[in-house]
């Protein structure tokens, strides 16, 4: 029962100003809850998001996928429990930079 008092009490922080006066207002589309910050001076709204990592084994799969030349939207029904389709496409950017023939090292 204190732990669902500790639920329902939790406020969350806005980002922009670091104020602790926030009110709940809707949710996205995906269904994260958002919040409005009370702060005469912000007022900004802002989504309580959590930030998901990748592991590095899961990482190094998708760049060998996309050295393989496997395309995005494969490799995105593999891993779509891990990562978005965003993340594989800078991935992509990002090794196709690093592989570009400006960039041998000649």
């Amino acid at each position: 029962m204190e732990q669902e008092m500790q639920r329902k009490k939790k406020k969350s922080i806005c980002p922009y100003c670091g104020g602790m006066n926030t009110r709940k207002n809707g949710h996205t589309r995906k269904g994260t809850q958002q919040y409005l910050c009370r702060n005469s001076k912000c007022g900004k709204a802002f989504a309580d998001e959590k930030k998901r990592t990748i592991s590095p084994r899961t990482r190094k799969a998708i760049l060998s996928l996309l050295r393989a030349g496997r395309t995005v939207r494969d490799i995105h029904t593999m891993f779509e429990k891990e990562c978005s389709m965003s993340y594989i496409y800078k991935l992509q950017n990002k090794c196709s930079a690093t592989l570009s023939p400006f960039n041998m090292g000649d």
